[in-house]
């Protein structure tokens, strides 16, 4: 069975150097499930159309062999492949129908099995140059203003076109959701993949910031008040007047409500690790069981707190409270000789 590919424009740039007749076209070959097609010999032809109306006409065909990279992606200059049909040079951009870029791709040698057509808005403006070249004008780009001397100018800004991409003032989104590694992406940011290696983590936060203030970390806050934050502090963290924050991780919340530490599955501990690692593993020290349970020094604690080691109560005067079976609580002492005492004391 053919294998049908999925080809999205990424970016074209125009080759300004001497006015030369191409532009930069970028794509990632993807198959039907989205996954990118890694380094995969692919046959393209790339197509230039004028539309007017209804109609489209086909000015200029060419086509490409090359290889995808490891990510599936590939890049070629759109004017330079081998020629199908129509000379590339003789293409007139400034006339007054739309001009469509048609990309097709052979994965398998079996024949194009995908086409998509996209306008294109910025490249006409660049490659038309050439028109004022011989009459020693000047074309400038500054940010998106486009502007030829002795002339006027034109804002390439608004030609936006068919992309879905938006530059404004809080950034560039992709249809209000950006994905990486996937077409459909079901919240604000959605990240997929299948990640081993270095890239096991996904998402890399670093601060390079030696600054005695430096601090790297995720803050959450819903309904503008209520704020949790994982942050990483400077080893130099302000030492003279905050030592204690130098160099640690914080997990912090000002929630009133506080934070829940929750492992639902039916066989899940809650485990805290310190220490150095043996056999490249960090030792548990306590624990939560399943059961509720709380284990110190063990790993299988067998009554609501289960401590392997020695208890050490430094006050001996705070002492142990138990509550007896008629209900009555008792707090139980040492006394200097060693000697327990039991005193009958208000239960908590």
């Amino acid at each position: 069975m053919k294998k049908i590919l999925l080809l999205f424009l990424v970016s074209s740039q125009v080759l300004l150097a001497q006015i030369p007749q191409a532009f930069n076209y970028q794509g990632i070959a993807r198959d039907l499930s989205g996954n990118p097609l890694a380094n995969k010999a692919i046959k393209v032809r790339l197509s230039i159309l004028s539309e007017s109306g209804t109609n489209q006409t086909t000015l200029y065909s060419e086509s490409h062999n090359l290889s995808t990279n490891q990510f599936g992606l590939f890049a070629l200059p759109v004017g330079k492949g081998t020629v199908i049909s129509g000379i590339f040079a003789g293409i007139i951009w400034t006339d007054a129908t739309k001009k469509l870029l048609k990309s097709e791709i052979d994965p398998d040698g079996n024949g194009y099995s995908l086409n998509v057509t996209s306008d294109l808005q910025s490249v006409p403006f660049a490659l038309s140059a050439k028109t004022v070249e011989t009459e020693n004008q000047k074309l400038t780009l500054a940010g998106s203003l486009l502007s030829i001397s002795q002339g006027n100018s034109v804002d390439l800004s608004t030609l936006t076109g068919n992309s879905q991409w938006s530059n404004n003032s809080v950034g560039i989104n992709y249809n209000n959701r950006v994905g990486i590694g996937t077409s459909n992406p079901v919240t604000k940011l959605h990240i997929d993949g299948n990640f081993t290696g270095i890239e096991r983590n996904p998402i890399e936060l670093s601060n390079q910031s030696t600054s005695q203030d430096a601090i790297c970390g995720i803050g959450l806050t819903v309904g503008g008040t209520d704020r949790a934050a994982l942050q990483v502090f400077n080893n130099t963290y302000f030492p003279s007047t905050l030592p204690f924050w130098s160099g640690r991780t914080i997990l912090g919340s000002n929630s009133p409500n506080g934070i829940n530490l929750s492992a639902s599955a039916g066989t899940a501990n809650i485990e805290f690790a310190v220490g150095a690692p043996v056999n490249q593993e960090t030792p548990v020290r306590m624990l939560i069981s399943n059961n509720g349970n709380v284990g110190i020094g063990t790993l299988t604690p067998k009554t609501q707190l289960h401590v392997k080691g020695a208890v050490y109560l430094e006050d001996a005067n705070q002492g142990m409270i138990m509550k007896s079976p008629n209900g009555g609580c008792w707090k139980v002492a040492v006394g200097d000789t060693g000697t327990l005492t039991s005193t009958s004391v208000t239960c908590p």
